[in-house]
């Protein structure tokens, strides 16, 4: 006999107590347009073919105190790390100029729009997980920007690594840690609009309630990502949220089940 009703299974969710890391996390990137902040130009002049040699060649990154060129026996270094943008030479006579232009990655840093209703909670010991490249880095807030433009307040975060002007990058800020607070797997709540909302298990059936979220995060055991939302409304300690899940049986055991 044929039924049309569909296979389901239900999965409980428990709300549950406990700390949450409390995180805010942002899309941002390396500071560009702004040649003025990092770009340096050394110019060397009187050079003859026997008193000056340059030691590096354009594209080349150089650490602190390592030496560019030398001119007049002696060899010129720069305290930062950078690259060599470009090298160019003008000539007078018989005696020509050059001009080195470098990139100093250490005037470089990250720009983060942060929102104005989470930026009173950031401090500039506020330790910032940085996303590069598909590489974290921890950093540290060097500045933070105190006008609201577009209900957004600028951060700016220390480069940990040697990238471009223009990078992108994520931030996350690790605001602390709440003692007592709700939470649930973020497979218990569904979206209505702006909304979340669950079902929550009751004595007779289930009832959907709605939820006010606060932070996500994520606990990682025994090689397992679990992904958690905190709750700060709509359920309590104890409560339990249903989902419902249609079975897939396959087209085999479907076939069976309709030649019955």
């Amino acid at each position: 006999m044929q039924s049309d009703a569909p296979l389901t299974y239900s999965i409980e969710y428990p709300v549950n107590e406990g700390e949450i890391f409390r995180t805010y996390s942002v899309d941002a990137a390396v500071i560009s347009n702004c040649p003025e902040i990092y770009i340096f130009e050394l110019r060397v002049d009187g050079i003859k073919d026997t008193n000056f040699e340059i030691l590096k060649n354009k594209g080349d990154h150089i650490a602190p105190n390592e030496s560019i060129y030398a001119f007049k026996g002696k060899e010129k270094s720069v305290d930062y790390h950078a690259q060599i943008v470009d090298i160019r030479y003008s000539l007078s006579g018989d005696v020509r100029s050059v001009t080195i232009t470098l990139l100093n990655y250490d005037m470089l840093y990250i720009v983060a729009e942060v929102s104005a209703e989470i930026i009173s909670e950031i401090a500039y010991e506020t330790k910032v997980v940085v996303l590069l490249n598909g590489e974290e880095y921890m950093s540290e807030i060097v500045q933070i920007g105190y006008e609201i433009s577009d209900r957004k307040v600028p951060v700016h975060v220390v480069l940990p690594a040697l990238v471009l002007p223009g990078t992108e990058a994520n931030l996350t800020f690790m605001l602390g840690i709440k003692q007592h607070g709700l939470f649930v797997s973020e497979d218990a709540l569904y979206t209505d609009g702006d909304y979340f909302y669950g079902n929550l298990k009751t004595e007779d059936s289930n009832m959907q309630v709605q939820i006010e979220i606060g932070q996500r995060f994520s606990v990682e055991e025994d090689g397992n990502l679990f992904r958690y939302i905190e709750v700060l409304s709509g359920v309590r300690e104890g409560d339990v949220l249903i989902v419902e899940k249609m079975i897939d049986i396959g087209p085999k055991i479907k076939e069976s089940l309709i030649n019955e």
